[in-house]
């Protein structure tokens, strides 16, 4: 699960951040959720391996 944030707006982003820290599976059913101008949300997923 990929990750990449924009701090400007998405006028530009951050570099990519491996989230499940894993190269060998695939990420199904990931869904970010936030609320309002937080900072902070939640993602959630599950990995499949191959």
């Amino acid at each position: 699960m990929l990750f990449r944030a924009s701090t400007d707006s998405v006028v530009t982003f951050g570099d990519k951040i491996n989230l499940s820290n894993t190269t060998n599976a695939e990420s199904v059913d990931a869904m970010i959720d936030a609320e309002g101008d937080t900072v902070g949300g939640h993602l959630v997923g599950e990995k499949q391996h191959s």
